[in-house]
């Protein structure tokens, strides 16, 4: 008679039951024997499914370094299982009071971290949406339609054409005192009204000269002024200047979520009563995808 036998191996155990296992021994204060059995359950790859178990197994496993004096790997450990579960706390009811303090040492330098982080990240997008706004803005410039009569090359300086501008001004600022001055020689000069015969001559000539002189004046205005309405227009747009960046960047830091100083907007100004020559004023615009500023000047 032939007899058969058969070999049934032992089903191999599971990740749970071999954590199980490995947490008993962790407990009876056998750090070294711990070791090894949670970083085979740990590296080179994970074989614990349940997130608890995970983040249990990383923190019992940096205890065990820290037992045994590898302070860095202690430090790795923590630092994976704060990582997997902010929540977890560790009392001395378990644990030696030195890893304790070791934990909660960890665990506020991880906070920290996590806030400069988050500051760090907040400063950016801050930077970004102000550099986005900065970029989208423009001024208003409205331009005063009586500026255009006035002579010396005001409307031309108005219409940004400093060159026309300084033309006009010097031409007709030169013309003006000449004929002004030959004007006042001969009130001076001849105070009575008498004009003696021998400087009949040149007296004439001084008038052609201030008559002319005037003349000229007097054509260059116009001409000035028609140039300068030819180029007028009542509002322009044009590119923020350094001093308008710095007016926006400073309303941004006031007004921007997380930003220094009173995060809520300025009040509006007390009505004046009379309106300003002059004024500058900021209007945030927002969309869904993009955000603005519009800058007004009005003088």
């Amino acid at each position: 008679m032939v007899g058969l036998v058969s070999h049934v191996p032992a089903a191999a155990a599971s990740p749970s039951k071999e954590f199980d296992d490995a947490r008993a021994v962790f407990r009876t204060g056998r750090y070294k024997d711990a070791i090894p059995k949670l970083t085979g359950l740990l590296y080179p790859q994970s074989r614990l499914s349940e997130s608890t178990e995970l983040a249990e197994a990383h923190l019992l496993l940096g205890v065990a370094y820290y037992e045994t004096g590898d302070r860095g790997a202690a430090d790795r450990e923590l630092e994976a299982a704060l990582a997997l579960d902010p929540t977890l706390e560790i009392s001395t009811a378990t644990f030696s009071r030195g890893a304790v303090a070791f934990f909660e040492e960890k665990r506020g330098e991880l906070d920290r971290k996590g806030r400069e982080e988050e500051a760090r990240l907040e400063r950016a997008r801050r930077q970004q949406l102000k550099k986005r706004i900065t970029e989208s803005a423009f001024v208003l410039e409205k331009r005063n339609y009586l500026i255009n009569f006035v002579p010396f090359g005001a409307g031309q300086f108005q219409n940004g054409e400093r060159g026309k501008a300084i033309f006009f001004a010097v031409t007709e600022g030169s013309l003006g005192t000449v004929s002004l001055g030959l004007f006042a020689y001969q009130l001076l000069r001849y105070s009575n009204g008498r004009v003696p015969v021998e400087e009949v001559e040149a007296t004439r000539n001084l008038q052609i000269a201030q008559i002319t002189s005037g003349a000229l004046f007097f054509g260059f205005m116009a001409w000035g002024i028609i140039d300068s309405l030819a180029h007028y227009e009542h509002t322009v747009r044009r590119e923020l200047d350094p001093a308008t960046l710095h007016i926006i960047d400073e309303y941004l830091d006031e007004t921007l979520p997380g930003a220094r100083g009173t995060r809520r907007p300025p009040p509006p100004p007390r009505p004046a009563p009379r309106p300003p020559k002059s004024s500058l004023r900021l209007a945030p615009t927002l969309a869904p995808d993009s955000a603005g500023v519009s800058v007004t000047w009005e003088f």
